[in-house]
């Protein structure tokens, strides 16, 4: 049986091209079969094992020696009919295998875009693996680059490094196939990581749920008593949530050290200025008791965030919120204002003998 059939001319770099290193059946000889080179009209059949540079081994089909240690000699060499190199093996004069691919495809098992490309480099190059990808046609018809890089960066330590080629391109994360999949998460060019949506909204982390589970599940699962960290530009704690394995406490920072000029609170005259109402929110219907947020601004300033009548870049509403447990310093002064007022009565009920 044929071990491989072979069109147009076999270079050696050895200059020996002789039938006990080279057996060779079928076509027509019209060149001669010592030299550089031999030639053969119609298809080439090459039987048993071969060696070109070296003894063909009875136990290698076909075994290559280059003739130059030094770099920039080839062992094998491809082209297509404009001469441009397909698939290149290099003899690189070191105990490394060394590839480079100037075009074309290389996919393990099949390719899956015309215009794909994988990339290896040596353990000690900045670059261990690279895919690139300029078209993609899977799943919903991406036409943008994407690029999957792994490597040590220049710097001894590992990384994986997923980027989109693309200036304002997006990296989206599918799972149920590449095809028919659905899209869970995206990272947008500005940094954006959008879970289970494509609307960024305002945040910078934004997660929609599904069915009845949680947008987010938290677990102590150390016992440390921390679930989450609030910190300011610079990176001070400004606020925790913590649980004690039976509750959980909403903290604001509120450490002596860092408070100053102190002064006394008008309890019962800030309280009582505080509008309650009993009304109804215009989405859900439900009803409850509150205050009015631009209202409460005036008494309590830090109770309240955002501007009365603020709306957003289209035109929507963007509305104040209020922070309820800020009243409790006013209401618990109030309280103690309303003590003293008790007991100074009492002591004026006591001594008229009443």
């Amino acid at each position: 049986m044929a071990i491989a059939n072979i069109s147009g001319n076999i270079l050696t770099d050895s200059g020996v091209a002789t039938s006990s290193l080279l057996p060779l059946t079928g076509g027509t000889l019209t060149g001669a079969l010592s030299g550089t080179s031999a030639t053969f009209s119609s298809t080439l059949s090459v039987t048993g094992n071969t060696g070109i540079g070296v003894a063909a081994d009875t136990n290698v089909r076909l075994e290559i020696k280059g003739s130059n240690t030094s770099g920039g000699h080839y062992i094998f060499y491809t082209m297509d009919s404009a001469s441009s190199p397909l698939f290149t093996l290099q003899n690189n004069g070191a105990a490394t295998f060394s590839s480079n691919i100037q075009s074309g495809n290389i996919s393990i098992p099949t390719p899956t875009t015309s215009e794909s490309s994988l990339y290896l480099q040596t353990p000690n190059s900045d670059l261990a693996v690279a895919a690139y990808q300029s078209t993609y046609t899977g799943v919903a018809n991406y036409a943008s680059k994407s690029v999957i890089q792994a490597g040590n960066g220049g710097s001894g330590t590992g990384q994986l490094l997923l980027s989109s080629w693309e200036t304002g391109g997006i990296m989206t994360f599918y799972t149920g196939g590449r095809t028919s999949g659905y899209e869970r998460m995206r990272i947008t060019s500005g940094g954006l990581v959008l879970i289970n949506t494509t609307t960024s909204g305002n945040g910078q982390l934004n997660v929609h749920n599904t069915a009845s589970t949680f947008c987010i599940n938290v677990v102590d699962a150390a016992n440390t008593g921390n679930l989450q960290s609030f910190k300011n530009s610079s990176l001070a704690q400004v606020g925790s949530i913590s649980e004690n394995g039976t509750s959980t406490q909403f903290n604001t920072t509120s450490d002596y050290r860092l408070k100053e000029d102190f002064k006394e609170v008008k309890g019962l005259e800030n309280l009582s200025a505080i509008k309650v109402y009993d009304f109804k929110f215009k989405n859900s219907k439900n009803r409850m008791d509150g205050v009015i947020a631009h209202e409460l601004q005036e008494i309590i300033p830090y109770a309240v965030v955002g501007k009365k009548d603020a709306v957003n870049e289209d035109g929507s509403i963007n509305p104040q919120g209020v922070d309820y447990s800020m009243i409790v310093p006013t209401l618990v002064k109030a309280i103690q204002e309303q003590n003293q007022i008790i007991q100074e009565l009492n002591e004026r009920l006591n001594k008229a003998g009443l």
